[in-house]
């Protein structure tokens, strides 16, 4: 992306016993990362649901007053974060997944989160008292500020946080280059391409050359799951001019590997895979890669309806490749095959 100089997306998952930050990739040319706060838990819990709707607060968290803030620039930019809200559906509605509405009180903690990034240059999930635009040190405590009450599910994420980050040294970066670097960032896709996602808050913040663009989400009672028998896969079968790299970030899938585009599958129920493999179209060549499931994932983010095969070394430019999954969603047998095309 020659429109910035620098994109930072910082992952803070934190889900069982782990946490951590940063996870990136995709696009033309910003480094990143990632950020999002996964809680999947032992028992669910019925709280009451809170209202979702289409509309664009600005209002930031009810206690954002008595919260220790100080001055805070608001630099919202509602017309971005709508264009961004509905390119994400355009993308969900394209792989068949439901389209997702926007919940009022996430979508103010999402922007009040998109404010400080902006006002303190942060990429991370964890704000402190006493800066610029604060409402809350964590995720958790933001959302409780604003009276969402999130779930916890076996093997669901309760709540996530995904932030991006821009300086901008140049035409500025448009809302189809967000959703491209979520898509192109392993835990920012798992997030957004989640089948039984419902809602999501959307903040976007810009000020002077900074830009920084929130996704909250929060698992709330109430939502009626997708079909067990729903599942999708990034890149799309006949996708074209994709990255060939995950890019570098602070929170990573693998320790000390150079990882390549991830290939992931989303499903609506448990997954479990017996051979998930890549290898490049012309000659079969295998790719070496590696699984990655809730079992096994280092970060703790991924949910149990969530496998990825990362390339332990980029691709090659220019290259087709082929992709196959056999296994299960739920107690449905699976066997997927399909085809991409990495950028020149």
């Amino acid at each position: 992306m020659s429109h910035t100089h620098r994109a930072v997306m910082l992952l803070s998952a934190l889900a069982l016993t782990a946490c951590g930050g940063g996870g990136g990739g995709g696009g033309a040319s910003p480094a990143g990362g990632s950020s999002v706060v996964a809680t999947p838990a032992p028992t669910p819990t019925t709280p009451a649901a809170s209202a979702a709707s289409g509309a664009d607060p600005v209002v930031p968290p009810a206690d954002a007053a008595s919260s220790g803030s100080v001055a805070c620039t608001a630099g919202d930019a509602p017309q971005a974060r709508a264009a961004a809200f509905s390119l994400i559906n355009v993308t969900r509605e394209a792989l068949g997944l439901p389209a997702l509405t926007r919940a009022s009180a996430v979508d103010a903690v999402a922007q009040a989160h998109a404010q400080y990034a902006v006002a303190n240059g942060t990429t991370g999930s964890d704000e402190v008292q006493g800066k610029p635009c604060y409402t809350g040190a964590t995720l958790a405590q933001r959302l409780a500020g604003a009276g969402v009450v999130d779930v916890e599910a076996p093997g669901r994420r309760s709540r996530s946080e995904f932030l991006l980050s821009y300086t901008v040294a140049g035409a500025d970066a448009q809302p189809w280059d967000y959703v491209t670097d979520t898509l192109s960032a392993l835990y920012g896709r798992m997030a957004l391409l989640d089948p039984r996602l419902q809602q999501v808050g959307v903040g976007f913040s810009s000020v002077s050359g900074q830009r920084a663009m929130v996704l909250d989400t929060a698992l709330q009672s109430g939502a009626v799951n997708a079909g067990s028998d729903t599942w999708v896969v990034w890149p799309r079968d006949g996708a074209s001019g994709l990255a060939t790299r995950l890019r570098t970030a602070d929170l990573r899938p693998l320790a000390q590997v150079t990882e390549g585009y991830p290939v992931t599958l989303h499903a609506a129920a448990a997954v479990q895979v017996s051979r998930f493999v890549l290898s490049t179209a012309s000659d079969g060549a295998a790719v070496a890669a590696a699984v990655v499931t809730r079992a096994n994932d280092r970060n703790g983010f991924l949910a149990e309806g969530e496998a990825a095969l990362l390339p332990l070394a980029a691709l090659k430019p220019g290259t087709a490749y082929r992709a196959e999954f056999d296994g299960s969603v739920g107690s449905t047998p699976v066997h997927l095959a399909w085809s991409f095309t990495t950028a020149p």
